[in-house]
Order: structure tokens, then sequence, then C-alpha cells
């Protein structure tokens, strides 16, 4: 905070009540007369306008891979970066969007068995049809990906973040992607899946309802099998990758940060193939 010369006239002849909440900012004007002396004006509570998805870089900022300690597990917890499961996450700021995507897997029928999840904020499936798939693997294991949100309006306090089940599982895989300070008015989902037991290679495209708008972007979530040659559209980044050993498949989150985009393709050659997509679109507030 500035500290002003008693000598500058201002408006009323009082100096204004300067701003000090949160991302809030005056803008003051000061001018000199011929004679020396000085006035000043003010705009209060200038708040900055939000970056655009464009200005943004997503990260990885907790993941989970791995077997439950029994064949019936019914909870999971993230691990944040750098941490160990079941440690708080305290990289969620006010003002971001939280990205949860979960691979959760069964011996037999996935049907109700959507995930709930807990923790940091109140998380909300993104599309009850479109934010959730159900894939089949080799074998009778059965496999849903699933895409969870929550938008931070203050900053949370640091908290594990779990994933329950409805039935025993006999495996779950996730990745946490923070978007920071974006200002979001809604989100648009669409999902694709491919199930290849054998034979020739597959891919697969993904296409977002869009409302044209060029300062929207879109993050892609998918699962794909480790043992396959993978590829995706060279314009889009990695923002994260996760192992999940049960099955053999690799979880990974990507976006297209140069350009507006709304579709995706994914593939890869060979047989034994599991695929999964979930893209969201984040419309520019």
């Amino acid at each position: 905070m500035f500290t002003f010369s008693e000598t500058i006239a201002w408006p009323d002849e009082t100096e204004p009540t300067w701003s000090t909440g949160p991302g809030e900012m005056d803008k003051v004007v000061l001018e000199q007369a011929p004679d020396g002396s000085w006035s000043g004006t003010a705009s209060l509570r200038h708040v900055p306008v939000a970056p655009t998805l464009g200005d943004l870089d997503p990260e990885m900022i907790a993941s989970l891979s791995g077997t439950p300690a029994s064949a019936d597990a019914l909870q999971y917890s993230l691990a944040p970066n750098g941490g160990n499961v079941g440690d708080p996450i305290a990289t969620v700021q006010a003002g971001d969007v939280v990205l949860l995507w979960v691979e959760n897997s069964r011996g037999s029928s996935l049907d109700p068995d959507i995930p709930s999840i807990s923790g940091l904020g109140t998380w909300e499936l993104l599309d009850p049809t479109d934010g959730t798939v159900i894939y089949l693997a080799t074998g009778a294991s059965r496999f849903r990906w699933s895409c969870f949100g929550f938008r931070a309006s203050t900053t949370p306090t640091p908290a594990p973040v779990s994933i329950s089940m409805p039935n025993g599982h006999i495996g779950c895989g996730a990745i946490m992607v923070r978007i920071p300070n974006a200002a979001v008015s809604a989100f648009a989902t669409a999902k694709t899946k491919v199930n290849k037991d054998s034979g020739s290679g597959a891919s697969s495209t993904l296409t977002l309802a869009s409302p044209l708008d060029a300062a929207n972007r879109a993050i892609y979530g998918a699962v794909v099998n480790t043992l396959q040659t993978f590829t995706k559209e060279a314009a889009h980044v990695k923002i994260g990758e996760v192992s999940h050993p049960n099955p053999t498949q690799t979880l990974m989150v990507a976006w297209r940060p140069d350009a507006f985009d709304t579709s995706s393709v994914i593939g890869w050659g060979g047989a034994n193939q599991v695929h999964a997509m979930i893209g969201t679109e984040l419309e520019q507030g």
C-alpha cells in the first residue's frame, strides 16, 4: 500500500478508502498543475480481468495407480505430487478449475458403479451421460472411465481426496489436473470408446459440441493399452500420465493450448486393445 502526500487534493477533499479485498486493485491518476500542486483521482476496486484459457497452463497435481489391499475394496485415496497416498492436497487455489478422471474396474457388471469423490470441494460428474463410459477389456473384467470436476470459489483447506465405490472393486486409477485462475462459465463433454480384443488396429475420434468461441479450450482424458503403439494428434500437449498395473494400462490427459479445438483422435496398432476417452470443453467465462 502506498502512502500519499497530505498535500494532494482529492475529490471532496478526502483521500479515498483503498480496496483491500482479494484480487482487488485501485487505479490512481495524479496530475500536477502549473503552480506545482497535485490533484488525484481514483477508480476503486478495479478488479483485473481473469486470464483467458489460452494463457493458462494446466498441471497434474495428484494421481492414483494400483490395486487395493483386498479384492473387494470400496475406497481409494490419491497421492499428491511428491507425496504419499492419502496425503492432503494443498495446491488448489481460489479461482481454479479442478478435473479428476477416474478409471475403476470390477470382475462382473459395472453398470451402477459410478464412483463418488470427497475432499477439497463439491465434486460433480461433469455430464451424467457423456461424463462416464463403460468399456470391456480382455476377459471378464469391465471398466469405467469418468470425469469429475469443481470450481474453487475460495481456496480450500488442504485435504486428502478419496474415491468411494458402491461395490467391491479390483482396481482403480485416477489423474487430477488443476487449471489455475480460470474464468469458466460452463463445461461441454463428449465420450468415445474402442473395444478391440483381437484383430487389426483401431483409432477413435471424439467431437465436442461447441459454441464456436475461439477462447474455449478442450482437455481430453484417455485410457490406452501400454502394450500397443500409441499415437495422438501432434498439436495436443500431454499434461500428465499415470501407469496403472491392473490391467496394463496408461491413463493420460492432454490438451491443445494454442488454438480452439473441439475434436481429438487417438489410436494405436496391434491386438488386445483397450480404449476409452472423455473430452471436456472449458467454455470461456
